[in-house]
């Protein structure tokens, strides 16, 4: 499911990656009503945006309202917990809607799933697999055939070359490059600026 900018879409964690998912919204015409944190937010409540309490969450969960989790993993670990914390919300109800850069590339013939989250300057090129709940962050290029599996995040500025598989919940340090056709196994870390030829 894509963004549906004619319903209001709320914020879980208001860090770093929340900004660049703000920009995206704004940029869509995303209408933000409100977001979760543990403390208050100084450059959220600047914009209007109010601190939700987890009871407000909770009631919106129950009514199918639009989440955007705005959280980014530093490693496979937190990777995985930002992963089942999603579906924590989904089973309060919650829907987390594919939230794409007007300034991505993407092939019509890749296949995008529901929660992800492709930022400016991004290549999906053709016939690949983009899983839920994934980040493919800015200037990430994601070649012909490649699989990402779901809740991993593909760094700024990495390469998945043709017909790689890069495993579940697994973090793509920044301009890595993972080589065609190999695998990377579920829960891995690849430090930024390597390079993954297969185990």
């Amino acid at each position: 499911m894509e963004l549906d900018v004619k319903s209001p879409i709320y914020l879980i964690g208001g860090g770093g990656h929340c900004k660049v998912i703000v920009d995206c919204l704004m940029l869509r015409g995303g209408k933000i009503l409100g977001y979760s944190d543990l403390t208050p937010i100084d450059w959220l409540e600047n914009l209007s945006i109010p601190r939700l309490s987890e009871v407000e969450v909770k009631e919106l969960c129950s009514k199918k309202s639009q989440f955007a989790m705005s959280i980014v993993g530093k490693n496979a670990d937190s990777l995985k917990e930002r992963f089942q914390k999603i579906h924590a919300y989904k089973a309060y109800g919650a829907i987390f809607p594919t939230i794409i850069h007007p300034q991505a590339i993407i092939s019509p013939t890749s296949k995008i799933h529901p929660g992800a989250h492709v930022l400016a300057g991004a290549v999906i090129n053709s016939f690949s697999c983009i899983e839920e709940d994934t980040i493919i962050n800015t200037r990430a290029i994601i070649e012909h055939d490649a699989y990402i599996g779901a809740g991993s995040h593909i760094a700024p500025g990495s390469i998945i070359l043709g017909g790689a598989k890069v495993g579940n919940c697994s973090y793509i340090g920044a301009s890595s490059v993972i080589i065609q056709s190999t695998s990377v196994p579920e829960n891995s870390f690849i430090k930024a600026g390597n390079i993954w030829q297969g185990s």
